[in-house]
């Protein structure tokens, strides 16, 4: 069975749920549609397309399914192409997935944010959490590479002879947890 935990202000857990109230799924489902199509791997061109004809349809499904017995599905493999020929792994969710996903993941966004938010900007420059309240919750795009770019050079002295460039190859794949 599906149970949602919620967290008080002092990082003390509540009482688990199985069910999921309507503003939260539709917060949910706006956050997955914020990650499209910069943030997501793959889609069908028109799912946001159908699901807005009757949202309220499908995150009725949603709840009813989380108050019964609902199980993810497993995230499906694709490889993307990146420069030089090359592909990267990255996985897909089912919608309904990334919906409840986002619903988890906002309940407990306040404590996330109190724990990490003071480290936002320096030192990680990519990939930057937003404070709490943003329908967003990641910076992206130009502005935030030209602030790494910048950072980045910042850091080199005239000390400094040689800089090495990696990019490690499905490294969230293989963070022993």
């Amino acid at each position: 069975m599906a149970a949602f935990v919620t967290i008080d202000s002092s990082g003390n857990p509540g009482t688990p749920t199985t069910s999921v109230d309507l503003d939260s799924l539709e917060r949910g489902f706006r956050r997955a549609k914020f990650d499209r199509p910069d943030r997501g791997f793959f889609d069908h061109p028109h799912v946001f397309e159908w699901v807005d004809r009757d949202q309220k349809a499908f995150l009725d499904k949603i709840r009813a399914a989380v108050e019964g017995c609902y199980k993810g599905s497993d995230a499906t493999l694709c490889f993307v192409p990146k420069g030089g020929s090359l592909v990267r792994p990255g996985s897909g969710l089912r919608l309904e997935d990334e919906v409840l996903f986002n619903v988890a993941i906002g309940a407990g966004y306040d404590q996330i944010w109190s724990a990490i938010g003071k480290f936002q900007g320096e030192p990680d420059v990519a990939y930057q959490l937003r404070a709490p309240g943003n329908e967003e919750w990641i910076n992206s795009g130009v502005p935030i590479w030209k602030e790494w770019s910048k950072r980045s050079l910042e850091r080199i002295s005239d000390k400094v002879s040689h800089v090495v460039f990696a990019d490690v190859s499905a490294f969230y794949d293989n963070i022993d947890l």
